[in-house]
């Protein structure tokens, strides 16, 4: 099996600190075959944080990194759009005015939080479990609507919000209780060819994302299209947890996964 990461950050997106030469060449010598370049950009805030020009900058490094590549590691063009409902016109204009591979979709803060806040921003320790509740409620409801207005090839990291109320402070999260809007964003997904991402960057610490009874249950739907990513901000974690990712799939009753090309999903078998 080859590995395709379809989720990956540089040093465009303000979160990472390694430039796409430094990501390529880890995947490069990690023996990856291809990887999405998916820097973050953002509806929410989109003036104040450049999104177009983070974007521009981005597609630049990519394109000058597919010719240094050429027959050694496939480079992807991608982007990961946060909060595209915030300001959905914008993303729209941002997408259609470059060549992208793949375009993810991502909800990292939610519409209804009172200060705005990003997910990591929020201390869940001091928040009564009523709240931590209401909170991922709200996430689920952006997620959704997400998923049924905008335009993007893969939902990435759904059930993210654990990454921070479970893992980050260990308090606990049933994801059971949202089974119902949860399982209304993967029909959507499936009713529209969309992908879902399998997320590996918290394999070692609460699991994949989303956990395996929900790739599950979007293959007992009929889902087929699911990407696996890393969503490495370090060279360190290019590969992290990929091949768990891989196997988990084969156990769900998938046959390959996907990555893409020029907006097209393709196959890879595992």
């Amino acid at each position: 099996m080859k590995i395709f990461n379809s989720h990956v950050h540089t040093s465009n997106s303000p979160d990472c600190h390694y430039s796409a030469d430094v990501m390529a060449q880890a995947a490069y010598h990690e023996g990856a075959s291809g990887i999405s370049i998916t820097d973050h950009c953002t509806a929410s805030n989109f003036i104040s944080f450049d999104t177009y020009n983070i974007a521009k900058a981005s597609v630049a490094d990519v394109k000058r990194l597919k010719n240094q590549y050429t027959g050694q590691l496939e480079i992807f063009c991608g982007i990961e759009f946060d909060e595209m409902i915030w300001c959905n016109d914008y993303a729209k204009r941002i997408i259609e005015s470059m060549d992208f591979d793949v375009v993810l979709a991502s909800v990292h803060k939610v519409r209804k939080c009172p200060t705005g806040q990003h997910f990591s921003r929020i201390d869940f320790s001091k928040l009564s479990e009523e709240d931590i509740y209401t909170y991922a409620g709200w996430y689920f409801e952006d997620v959704l609507e997400t998923a049924k207005k905008c335009d993007f090839d893969v939902l990435a990291h759904l059930t993210i919000i654990a990454r921070y109320i479970c893992g980050k402070y260990g308090r606990s999260l049933d994801l059971s209780r949202f089974a119902p809007i949860t399982d209304e964003v993967l029909k959507v997904l499936i009713s529209r060819g969309k992908s879902l991402e399998v997320n590996t960057s918290e394999v070692s610490n609460i699991g994949l994302i989303p956990d395996k009874e929900i790739l599950m249950r979007y293959k007992a739907m009929g889902g087929e299209l699911v990407t696996i990513g890393t969503d490495a901000h370090i060279p360190e974690k290019i590969v992290h947890g990929f091949r768990v990712a891989a196997e988990t799939l084969k156990e769900c009753g998938f046959k390959y996964y996907t990555y893409y090309k020029n907006r097209k999903p393709q196959k890879e078998y595992i």
